[in-house]
């Protein structure tokens, strides 16, 4: 079923409505140090209390240029529907994701985006919000072992 989601998101037409709709109900936008644009989100389903799932579409601006890969607060699936990108698992394998495609990890998949198709890429971002199991991350060396740092703390924000 998902397969077909994927498939039907990314016909031009319809990533076209998906994005125009989505664009009506902005999300907080990921930003560089220097003012560039790294990720735009945008609401495509709000959180809702009777509802478990969200979903925005996010627009992928670049790499991921943290040294460190990243967790999520919630499982989730992705699906892009316009563009790709290559992305990196916690033991340093490759994976593409492109147009029509969709995958689905839980909110302790450690992982970073490390390419992106050329203009971005589109995503839709479905979580289940009700089932926040995981304080968002960075998996950090720390001499000889390994620590998880929080988002904020590893980004400079506290």
């Amino acid at each position: 079923m998902w397969n077909l989601i994927a498939s039907y998101l990314s016909r031009p037409r319809i990533a076209n409505m998906l994005v125009a709709y989505a664009r009506r109900d902005p999300y907080t936008h990921i930003y560089d140090k220097d003012g560039s644009l790294y990720m735009g989100r945008w609401w495509v389903l709000r959180e809702r209390a009777w509802l478990p799932w969200a979903a925005r579409a996010h627009f992928i601006a670049r790499e991921d240029r943290d040294r460190d890969k990243h967790d999520h607060p919630y499982d989730y699936r992705t699906i892009p529907f316009c563009g790709g990108y290559w992305w990196e698992n916690l033991f340093g394998g490759r994976f593409w994701l492109g147009e029509g495609q969709t995958t689905r990890h839980p909110a302790e998949h450690f992982h970073k985006i490390v390419e992106v198709s050329d203009g971005g890429v589109w995503t839709l971002f479905i979580y289940r919000h009700r089932r926040q199991s995981n304080p968002w991350g960075f998996l950090v060396a720390d001499g000889d072992r390994v620590v998880k740092v929080p988002w904020r703390e590893y980004l400079g924000e506290e």
